[in-house]
């Protein structure tokens, strides 16, 4: 039998030939939730576990829950048991690494009494504003190097440097934004380049050093520059030029 959700007593009586009776109650309590178990794996080549912070929405309610993927490529984590409200079905659920990745999307599943979603996130978003661009980018010249902790920001590959591997996931998403479970709800537009001012007026002024050929603008060309002098290299004021393509 299906019970509602609160407290239900269900009692059984007994009689026997001689008309004698007895009786026995239970009482069922059913919560007003049900249990999801959402799998994570991180996109490319994780070189130790990495432990992130995951913000997991359903609905309108969001919670950040944190998760352990193991190293390398495919493995995943789970964050087990989180409690939703009851519903006969999720068509789509959000989750979303703050300091790392993208927003994805996922219908949930269910396996045997619970609710199962997989969700493949794709790192390069250091600055939760769910779109991987120029701002993306001057955060990992400004993290370039030195002792990290894994999972500190543009850390993507959860080793203990930010180097050329973590760029790689930035270039490899560059331009790329993340999922809703809205529909028509508008995509962030990301940017190919964003000016000092602006960045100052944001609060993230630390990143104008990495407009290196001091035009103003924190661009495709500073990052082409920051590339021919090998990264991380102190890399030096240049004149002002027009901003360039760059081939990833």
């Amino acid at each position: 039998n299906l019970f509602p959700i609160g407290v239900t007593t269900v009692t059984w009586t007994a009689t026997d030939s001689a008309g004698n009776t007895a009786s026995v109650s239970r009482t069922v309590t059913v919560g007003n939730y049900q249990l999801l178990d959402a799998r994570i794996s991180l996109n490319g080549v994780i070189t130790a576990a990495a432990t992130r912070s995951v913000r997991v929405t359903i609905g309108g309610s969001s919670a950040v829950h944190t998760v352990t993927v193991p190293s390398g490529a495919g493995g995943v984590g789970t964050i087990s048991g989180i409690q939703v409200p009851v519903a006969a079905a999720y068509p789509c659920l959000a989750a979303k690494d703050a300091v790392h990745s993208l927003t994805r999307t996922a219908a949930a599943l269910v396996v045997g009494s619970r609710y199962s979603a997989s969700f493949a996130l794709v790192q390069g978003d250091s600055n939760d504003d769910d779109m991987i661009e120029i701002v993306d980018y001057a955060t990992w010249v400004i993290d370039f190097g030195g002792g990290k902790a894994a999972d500190a920001r543009s850390n993507f590959d959860a080793n203990t440097v930010v180097n050329t591997a973590d760029f790689s996931f930035i270039g490899a998403g560059f331009f790329t934004v993340g999922e809703s479970c809205t529909p028509g709800a508008a995509a962030p537009r990301p940017r190919e380049r964003v000016s000092v001012k602006d960045l100052r007026r944001t609060g993230r002024g630390d990143l104008a050093a990495v407009d290196l050929n001091r035009d103003g603008w924190v661009d495709m060309r500073d990052i082409q520059l920051f590339t021919q002098q090998g990264g991380g290299g102190g890399a030096a004021a240049q004149p002002a030029a027009e901003a360039v393509g760059v081939q990833w």
